[in-house]
């Protein structure tokens, strides 16, 4: 079976010791790809990619790659971007609202979906990792 990905062709921008820049421009295909719901990439003109440089492959700023990331990770990043924080507020209001007034469960739900990007945010390293890209050349796979 064959694994589904994600992937898009963009520029080196930037390389350093650890980290690799990817500048990936939306294309007009973008309207038309399936995957689109789960990889934001349509709804900006350009965006920039953070790939861990692992290998030793040779790149230079200017060169073009492709960018490619597991369908299944773009999934999940989907569930804890949009799915989880939207099920943290309908609850807690749902509870809330048993317990107290509309505009204090409210607030609280809101706090809630608050703290949940907070979590989101202190963890981001644990979730560079875990989200990460690899980068595509001349038909070869580089994980970076």
């Amino acid at each position: 079976m064959s694994r589904c990905s994600i992937s898009h062709k963009g520029i080196v921008r930037e390389i350093s010791e650890s980290m690799i820049i990817v500048a990936i421009a939306a294309e007009s295909a973008c309207g038309d790809c399936h995957a689109k719901t789960i990889c934001g990439f349509s709804e900006i003109s350009e965006k920039l990619v953070h790939v861990q440089k692992d290998c030793s492959k040779q790149l230079k700023p200017g060169d073009e790659v492709q960018v490619v990331m597991d369908s299944k990770l773009g999934t999940k990043a989907v569930l804890w971007a949009y799915i989880i924080p939207l099920f943290i507020l309908i609850a807690s209001i749902f509870i809330c609202m048993q317990l107290t007034n509309e505009l204090l469960a409210a607030c609280i739900g809101v706090s809630l979906v608050a703290c949940h990007y907070v979590l989101l945010y202190k963890n981001q390293d644990k979730l560079d990792k875990r989200f990460s890209f690899s980068i595509k050349t001349n038909g070869y796979d580089n994980n970076y």
